[in-house]
Formats: C-alpha cells, structure tokens, sequence
C-alpha cells in the first residue's frame, strides 16, 4: 500500500485498499471473480495477490460500467460519512457492492454473488485495522445496477477519527 497523507478521510482510504488486498488473497474471492463455470468444486484456482486478474474487477469506488463487452463479475465500494460523534470521533460507513452477469449468477453452490458475499463478509467484518473498534456488517441488501446484472449490497459502520490532531 502506498503511503497516505493522514486526515480525518484517511481511514476510509485504508480501509478499502486492506479491503482490496485481503480480497485478493482469498482465493475463493479471485476464483469466483475470475472463473465462469457454475461449479465451485471444479475451479482450477486463479492466481491470487497484487498479480491476481481478479485485480481489475475490484475497484475502490462505486464504479458502475456502462458498456460491458464480456459477462463479467465486480466488487466495488462507496465510502461515506453517516454521523459526526464529536469533535474527535465520527461514524463511517462502507458499501460493497457486489455484482455479476446473470448468466454467472446460478451455481451448484448457490447464487454467485451470495457466495461472494459470504466469503467477504467472512474477511472483512469485525476487521480492527483501521479506525477503532470493528467493522460491523449493519445490512445486506439484494440490488440490480444496470441491466442484466445483478448482486448483493453491503453496507459496513466504523467508528474513525473526525479531526486530527491540533484541529480538535
């Protein structure tokens, strides 16, 4: 990760980058955004890491495509402020947005993107890395971005720094 100039959105930041990271180390994540198949137990696994061709389909804003030239699956995210506690400690939330093809949506397994979830849900939530206290999943939501794709929405609460500093 690169370094990051600290201010009170600094946290978010982070986060979404671990998050990236950590998705693209499990491997049930990368194969899943990566392999077409409808059989979880027949995947030949994907290279996973900074290497991972998952990489390009997990992006850190709440990208939406607008033309899609291949069935495809995305994680994305969406950061935002919900509630300023005080001078020196907000509340944070993080939407995940997960969201495929439906052609890649049945499995054997269940629906891709339900597995999805679960596998990140199980990475991420009760994470302590950044702010204080844990990443708490508040709700999971069914959405459908554009046509033909559809998916799970994620929302995630932590509690951060509001100011920084000489600024409290």
């Amino acid at each position: 990760m690169q370094d990051v100039k600290h201010n009170s959105f600094t946290g978010m930041t982070l986060l979404k980058q671990l998050i990236k990271k950590r998705c693209l180390n499990n491997q049930n994540i990368v194969n899943l955004i990566c392999i077409d198949t409808d059989n979880e137990d027949s995947f030949v696994d994907v290279v996973k890491g900074s290497q991972s061709p998952a990489k390009s389909f997990i992006k850190l804003f709440p990208y939406v495509p607008e033309t899609i030239e291949e069935q495809s699956v995305f994680v994305t995210m969406q950061s935002g402020v919900t509630q300023v506690n005080s001078s020196a400690v907000k509340t944070t939330s993080l939407m995940i947005y997960i969201f495929a093809h439906e052609q890649l949506m049945d499995m054997l397994q269940g629906v891709r993107t339900d597995l999805l979830a679960g596998y990140i849900d199980e990475e991420i939530n009760g994470m302590t890395d950044v702010g204080f206290g844990r990443l708490e999943l508040v709700s999971a939501n069914e959405f459908n971005p554009i046509q033909d794709y559809y998916g799970q929405a994620l929302e995630y609460t932590l509690q951060d720094h509001n100011r920084i500093g000489s600024k409290l």
